[in-house]
């Protein structure tokens, strides 16, 4: 939980790494039990951050928002558009970015 972390506001949500997949990573075992949707949820959220780092120079959690989500949707739509991704595929992309967040910041704002 995000009010039992040592410090909840510093880097990541206070995620225990500076890199953002490696803290992803810890808040899906903080938030979740069983370990294949951990590493499916964490997959795909792998993808995002590889996204967020190289289009907008995003390497920390607490940078990222409402606005940067949108952007990613429409890139997802653009993959989608190309036919290089299923719709249902994006869906799981955008609803793993969504639990990622969920978790580490301790609210759906995001």
């Amino acid at each position: 939980m995000r009010s039992e972390r040592t410090n909840p506001d510093s880097r990541n949500f206070g995620l225990r790494s500076r890199d953002i997949n490696k803290a992803a990573l810890n808040a899906l075992k903080e938030g979740m039990k069983s370990f294949q949707s951990i590493a499916t949820i964490h997959d795909r959220w792998s993808v995002f951050s590889a996204w967020i780092k190289s289009e907008q120079g995003i390497k920390d959690m607490r940078d990222i928002e409402k606005a940067h989500l949108v952007a990613y949707a429409a890139h997802l739509n653009d993959r989608y558009e190309r036919g290089e991704i299923a719709p249902s595929t994006a869906q799981n992309y955008l609803s793993a970015v969504n639990r990622v967040m969920e978790i580490a910041r301790g609210d759906r704002q995001v």
